[in-house]
């Protein structure tokens, strides 16, 4: 299966990736940071280096896959937290949409089913409801609470 995944190297996008490598999966790894690009490589991934808030990016960063891994940077921040959020979420949306995409898998949080009064999360509402709008795409939403990356 071919499947972009975007978050980069990310503490849940690099296991990820290392998993679905060692499942036989063709992948694609976005960022836009380009000196991740070596790093996506020696895990055996393609590297699609780009603006974050670019649809065309992300539509070129898509063609062809059969699934999509979306998970929006959380560190779009400044001063414009929430806007930021939702306008790196419209351009992978846009993306999905323009290379025709099936099935999509967005990294989300809990508190993202309430429009307000969950400060950041707020981004994330905004963006689930712009994926529910894809017609003809089979979209999950992980609201996950917590991550346990570190058990010493």
């Amino acid at each position: 299966m071919k499947i972009t995944i975007t978050g980069s190297l990310g503490n849940i996008s690099k296991p990820l990736a290392e998993i679905l490598l060692k499942q036989g999966h063709q992948l694609t790894i976005v960022s836009g940071t380009p000196e991740r690009q070596k790093d996506i490589e020696a895990l055996g991934a393609k590297a699609a280096i780009g603006n974050l808030f670019d649809s065309q990016f992300y539509a070129s960063a898509f063609q062809g896959a059969d699934a999509v891994y979306a998970m929006t940077p959380p560190n779009l921040g400044g001063g414009n937290v929430v806007a930021n959020t939702i306008k790196a979420g419209t351009a992978i949306v846009e993306g999905v949409r323009a290379a025709g995409v099936k099935r999509v898998v967005m990294l989300s949080s809990i508190g993202a089913d309430k429009p307000s009064g969950n400060g950041p999360i707020a981004g994330l509402h905004h963006i689930e409801n712009l994926y529910a709008q894809l017609k003809g795409v089979q979209t999950r939403f992980l609201r996950a609470g917590y991550f346990y990356l570190n058990f010493y």
